[in-house]
């Protein structure tokens, strides 16, 4: 066994990347990189007791490209290797995501890699990122601006994703390939300085080199050290978030309460967290946006996103998808009277002797969502969702809805819930939990017209 097939076979064991049984999908561009990983995993699959496929992808950007993909499937057709092509057009998805080429292409790439997974009943990705690529990452990310998470670069392991080469140097790699007598193709993209990696791989690095020649290696280091401290790190802010987050079936909650006696750091942790499990990216600007409201009082809305919304409910922070929280119009005649309602609603409409004790009845009927209203000689109602602007007459003045609702410390997310019952114009009644009537509507003691709604 060669140096660096022991290499990788020891960065396996460390960081248990694979298991016996474990069927692992290799990404297989046919450059340096993953030729080296498919023939290393291909030479040591019965010592691991492991299944291999390789997945090749043609992003269609070079006119070699397909010249590529033919040494892909000739490679694996020698070994035995099963192999799967695919061909997309980066450029195309680049521009109409707009993205980089190389963010479009490694989006597309993970896509396929999954699909793959799921069809084929496999349970790992192998890619071929080695100590290099880390060493790029990192100053990338440093030099765009990036979190501490962002700082620890390419891990050995992420979910399913495995990187046997990461603790691998492109010059071994190299030298392994001509030892052995191993063909591979060359990407002349990875000269084009205009790409921002080839920037720093081919000018910043060989210059910071020239001056500081251990540099790479005690960069590795400090990039194992960030490993270890993030893991440090994801164990305490996991403590944290089981502690003050819930779940919910639009969402997630959470403790703002409980969860700012962590401290910033942890968390600024916790939410991202939060945000990452709702499918929401994030970056520092956003993050920074949710954690720097201090106040726990109040209602506001942080953060909107196209499908996902960030909400301060006072003590409490609610991140979820949006809904719309009521139904598609719907009109129906009750007793000779036209009801278009806006929500699933029980109306009820008739003649009826108030007396004393129907009027306790009723107070304690409001408690479970019964709003009773005195009809008159109304002949159309309306429930509809609460508009800016909307009053009701209490009896002592108009006041506005949204004041009630500040005032009953009604949340944010429940406020678009609210029931407002429209006659002739005017709110008659509302619906938040609580029942409130306007002073015109209230039953009193007689005979009368009565409509009993339930929410």
């Amino acid at each position: 066994m060669s140096n660096l097939e022991e290499k990788v076979l020891k960065t396996i064991n460390k960081f248990s990347l694979l298991s016996k049984g474990d069927r692992v999908v290799v990404g297989f561009s046919g450059g340096a990189d993953s030729t080296a990983l498919l023939h290393i995993l291909h030479k040591l699959k019965h010592q691991l007791d492991i299944e291999l496929m390789a997945v090749h992808v043609n992003h269609g950007i070079r006119i070699t490209a397909v010249e590529d993909e033919s040494f892909c499937i000739d490679f694996c057709r020698k070994r035995g290797i099963e192999i799967i092509t695919f061909r997309e057009d980066i450029l195309k998805i680049s521009k109409e995501k707009r993205l980089s080429l190389e963010e479009a292409g490694r989006l597309v790439r993970y896509k396929i890699f999954n699909k793959v997974l799921r069809n084929k009943g496999f349970n790992k990705i192998a890619t071929a990122h080695h100590l290099n690529d880390n060493v790029e990452t990192f100053l990338l990310r440093l030099f765009k601006g990036t979190s501490l998470r962002g700082l620890s670069s390419i891990r050995p392991k992420l979910r399913n994703i495995i990187r046997p080469l990461i603790e691998c140097r492109k010059e071994e790699i190299i030298s392994y390939l001509k030892e052995n007598d191993i063909k591979f193709v060359s990407d002349e993209t990875n000269y084009d300085l205009s790409y921002e990696r080839n920037y720093i791989r081919n000018v910043i690095i060989p210059s910071i080199n020239a001056r500081f020649p251990a540099f790479e290696s005690k960069l590795d280091q400090l990039i194992r050290d960030i490993w270890k401290l993030k893991r440090f790190i994801d164990g305490v802010s996991s403590k944290v978030f089981r502690s003050c987050v819930k779940r919910e079936e639009n969402g997630l909650v959470v403790d703002l309460g409980k969860l700012k006696k962590s401290g910033k750091f942890v968390e600024e942790e916790v939410i991202a967290r939060c945000l990452k499990i709702m499918g929401v990216r994030t970056n520092r600007k956003i993050i920074e946006a949710i954690t720097s409201e201090n106040k726990l009082t109040g209602n506001k809305k942080l953060l909107e996103f196209k499908s996902h919304e960030v909400v301060r409910e006072y003590e409490m922070l609610r991140i979820s998808k949006k809904e719309e929280c009521f139904l598609e119009p719907k009109t129906f005649i009750v007793s000779g009277v036209k009801v278009t309602s806006y929500f699933g609603v029980e109306v009820e409409i008739k003649e009826e002797k108030i007396s004393d004790e129907t009027l306790e009845r009723i107070k304690g009927e409001s408690k479970e969502g019964i709003m009773w209203l005195n009809l008159g000689n109304i002949a159309e109602i309306l429930i509809r969702p609460r508009r800016d602007g909307d009053t009701i007459d209490l009896g002592f003045g108009e006041k506005k809805l949204k004041d009630i609702l500040i005032d009953e410390k009604v949340t944010f997310s429940s406020r678009r819930r609210v029931a407002v019952v429209e006659i002739n114009k005017k709110v008659a009644g509302v619906f938040y939990g609580k029942i409130r009537v306007a002073d015109d509507f209230l039953l009193r003691k007689g005979n009368q017209k009565i409509c009993r709604i339930r929410f």
